[in-house]
């Protein structure tokens, strides 16, 4: 039985594969009762994309308020903040991740949203990397514009059921958010 085994892979920051699917659960976006659980593979793709999942939520989150910081405080040169080095090493852990994660048949298309996800983020940090003083608006805006594509892609990629779910910004306990949502 997967639950049993989903219970001896269980990690506190992943939630259970199994919640939800007890009571009837529904597959990704059909409606209906989950069918395709039982697959290993299924299983397998699930425990390696939560790290992409969590990693992607940060990436997305630092990058983002390192636009909101940039913009305040009217930074000389953001690619001297030593934030922007910690979004790179994290990018690149995230990236290890992501090419390691193998996915099933049925989730083909979620696989190829991660990786278009993860290019938007690559180009949101040359756009962060290379900001003057002078062109800060225009670059927080192109920035933003690549982050908000990675997130609908994360968002589009997400199976609540497997555990792989992004945050809705919206719903943040400060408003500042609300430019860049």
């Amino acid at each position: 039985m997967v639950g049993s085994r989903v219970a001896n892979l269980h990690r506190p920051s992943f939630g259970s594969v199994t919640d939800g699917l007890a009571s009837g659960g529904a597959a990704k976006g059909s409606g209906g009762p989950a069918t395709d659980i039982d697959d290993d593979r299924l299983v397998a793709y699930a425990l390696a994309a939560e790290p992409v999942f969590a990693g992607m939520r940060a990436l997305i989150g630092q990058l983002s308020g390192m636009l909101i910081l940039a913009q305040a405080r009217r930074w000389r040169d953001i690619a001297d903040q030593p934030d922007l080095a910690v979004v790179r090493e994290r990018r690149n852990e995230v990236a290890d991740y992501l090419s390691l994660v193998e996915a099933p048949e049925s989730r083909q298309a979620d696989l190829q949203r991660l990786k278009e996800a993860m290019a938007h983020v690559d180009e949101a940090v040359v756009i962060v990397a290379e900001m003057h003083p002078r062109q800060i608006d225009e670059g927080v805006a192109r920035a933003a514009v690549r982050l908000k594509a990675a997130y609908r892609l994360m968002q589009s990629a997400c199976d609540h059921r497997l555990g792989l779910a992004m945050v809705d910004p919206r719903d943040a306990c400060c408003s500042c958010g609300s430019k860049l949502a």
